[in-house]
């Protein structure tokens, strides 16, 4: 006879839940079928083996086969009674009240007795809990002493919230080793060294007996150089502390030497900053397959990073109005504004938009610059401030009359109140092969260097430089292109004019007082250290210095993010802290702005609270096709100029470039 189907019956989760039940019920009631006391002082209470052994700590008491086994009591030394019935009753339901007042207690428990589930609970509720001023502290103590995966996150925020904190009681709880870990960490630049000071002081006087000892270890972690000079002679050497320990006194003896020797600049609440704003960075970085096309691998920005000199450390601005991939930046001096240019989008019309950044009230507004109808199919080169206001060098087709239009490299004065701008002179003719390099020297002119310039005549354009500058003071244009030349670098020195190029042994300098050009053998500027072919770098230069920074490598076409300084003094380079990401074809410009404008690091945790967009005001209007201005990709006709054939170059490669001067001064 065959046999009848069998089928298992039943319902598993409905008999596991009345087991469970049922053990919890002979729990709570401390029936005499419970197999193993648990004693806390005088408490006692009675649970099963079977269900205690589900974590680690009994597991191992049971499998050791120790006092505890036989005897089925055992001391648990730590907690109290209320903690340690909540985690066992955790361990038969797996459910738990917790409070904030409690939860100490309970993950003293739960980590005593190895409950990971426990921990993982009161985990999620910490999680839940609002963090602020008056808890951060609290919470950031026991993610570390239990080990909790929350611990970044609190103390992230105690970090970031550190001036209000360490006005609180419970900061004054934290180690030697916690605070000295705050002390130097580098990016807590926000937080005032006076106000470290004094928290230091406050911590030991909390238990001046036991917290002594630790006083020198954390004010020499102090930068005394961010510290003013009045509140050093008023409040730091008259401390008792200080003047009880030799090296104390030695720490702050350095720096007054290197105040009274000029090291250290006087406070005057203001920093040098090198701006570098948008440019081009990494994006999905594929070296090999897509060589060949080398801006599918890059994207634009719209950050505007500032390089803090006094401090050799990165801050961050308020971001630009969108991204740009090739901004043109300069800045008004006198006014505290910044100016930006986007010169990737074509001018399709005789109007454009110039953004303005107030850098004290950080407020970005926009200009929309007329061009007079005299100009047209323009090209933007360069924007400079000088003497308090902008002036824009471009190429434009100039109609001088109906029968009679040239390109010209023309100096066009912005009128910022909306009205058609001014040309203010013709600069020289240009053709398609034309380079211009356009600077600001003294305030006062607008200088311009072109190559390859004129008409072009048998398919060749003349190669020979044209050097025009236009006082700003005077309105009036001056020509000096014998002995000129053309070369990457263009600067102002010494009230002088500079060019030259990385690797060679002389350069040109032209002097506004004799108002000649010479050849200079003293000035020169070496290979770059790192990358020393590289191209499409940023540089400025300050207080006779040259820096130096990002760019590409004209091999792998990679950004770098390389920063570097040249002193012409000690003809030396040094690097610089690495910048914030590889940067290329930034706009650059130097402005003076208040310290706490910059006084957070680029990786400021208190930014992390309150982002950098929400410090500025944006009043701006953005070009008709803003669409387009979101993705900078590749739009077919802005390749780099180590891409384009000689023959039909709009630009040339330096390396190639015939220079006639090239016997006479190199």
């Amino acid at each position: 006879m065959e046999e009848p189907y069998r089928r298992l019956m039943g319902n598993k989760s409905i008999h596991a839940s009345k087991l469970q039940q049922h053990l919890f019920d002979q729990m709570l009631s401390q029936s005499e079928f419970c197999d193993v006391t648990l004693i806390v002082g005088s408490y006692e209470m009675k649970a099963h083996w079977c269900v205690l052994v589900s974590c680690p700590y009994f597991q191992s008491l049971y499998d050791s086969g120790l006092e505890e086994r036989v005897s089925g009591k055992v001391n648990v030394s730590v907690g109290k009674p209320a903690a340690l019935r909540s985690a066992i009753n955790f361990l038969y339901d797996g459910l738990v009240e917790i409070s904030y007042d409690g939860i100490r207690d309970l993950l003293e428990v739960a980590d005593y007795l190895q409950i990971c589930d426990l921990k993982k609970t009161c985990t999620e509720y910490l999680s839940s809990v609002e963090v602020t001023v008056d808890n951060s502290v609290n919470l950031c103590l026991l993610a570390s002493l239990y080990d909790l995966d929350i611990y970044n996150r609190m103390y992230d925020y105690v970090r970031g919230h550190l001036p209000d904190i360490m006005k609180k009681d419970d900061i004054l709880t934290l180690t030697h080793d916690s605070i000295l870990g705050l002390l130097m960490d580098k990016t807590l630049t926000y937080v005032n060294q006076e106000d470290f000071f004094d928290f230091i002081l406050r911590w030991v006087s909390h238990d001046v007996e036991n917290r002594e000892e630790y006083f020198k270890d954390m004010f020499c972690a102090l930068d005394l150089q961010r510290i003013s000079k009045d509140f050093l002679e008023r409040n730091v050497e008259s401390c008792p502390l200080l003047n009880s320990s030799e090296e104390c006194k030695l720490h702050v003896l350095n720096i007054k030497m290197k105040q009274m020797a000029g090291l250290i600049p006087e406070e005057n609440g203001h920093r040098d900053v090198i701006l570098l704003a948008g440019g081009s960075g990494h994006g999905l970085y594929i070296h090999t397959f897509l060589q060949l096309f080398p801006l599918a691998d890059m994207i634009s920005l719209n950050n505007i990073y500032g390089y803090v000199i006094q401090e050799n450390r990165w801050a961050e601005l308020a971001p630009l109005p969108y991204q740009m991939k090739k901004p043109i930046i300069t800045n008004d001096i006198q006014n505290n504004y910044m100016y930006v240019y986007d010169s990737n989008p074509g001018l399709d019309s005789c109007s454009f938009y110039l953004y303005k950044f107030h850098l004290l009230e950080k407020k970005w507004s926009s200009i929309r610059v007329l061009v007079p109808e005299a100009c047209s199919n323009l090209s933007i080169n360069h924007v400079l401030s000088c003497n308090g206001k902008v002036y824009i060098v471009m190429s434009a087709y100039y109609t001088k009359s109906q029968s009679h239009i040239e390109w010209q490299c023309v100096l066009l004065e912005v009128d910022e109140e909306g009205n058609e701008s001014l040309v203010r002179c013709m600069i020289f003719q240009r053709s398609m092969k034309t380079q211009v390099h356009a600077c600001m020297a003294l305030n006062r002119y607008i200088c311009i260097i072109g190559w390859k310039t004129g008409i072009i005549a048998n398919g060749r354009s003349r190669n020979h430089s044209r050097f025009v500058y236009y006082d700003t003071v005077s309105m009036r244009r001056f020509e000096f292109s014998k002995g000129a030349g053309f070369e990457p670098l263009m600067f102002t020195m010494d009230n002088d004019l500079i060019l030259t190029k990385p690797g060679c042994y002389r350069s040109k300098r032209f002097s506004f007082h004799h108002r000649r050009w010479f050849s200079h053998k003293e000035l020169v500027v070496p290979l770059f250290p790192e990358e020393p072919s590289r191209i499409d770098y940023m540089y400025t230069i300050y207080n006779g210095q040259l820096f130096v920074f990002g760019g590409k490598s004209p091999t792998t076409k990679k950004p770098i993010d390389s920063a570097l300084k040249y002193n012409f003094e000690e003809k030396q380079w040094s690097k610089l802290e690495t910048m914030p990401q590889a940067l290329m074809n930034s706009g650059t410009c130097i402005v003076r702005i208040p310290n706490d404008h910059v006084r957070c690091h680029i990786n400021c945790p208190h930014c992390t609270f309150h982002s950098r967009r929400s410090q500025a005001t944006y009043q701006i209007d953005y070009p008709e096709d803003d669409e387009d201005d979101e993705d900078y990709s590749y739009d077919g006709d802005d390749l780099p100029s180590d891409y384009w054939d000689d023959d039909d170059a709009l630009y040339d490669n330096f390396e190639d470039m015939y220079d006639p001067y090239n016997e006479f001064w190199y």
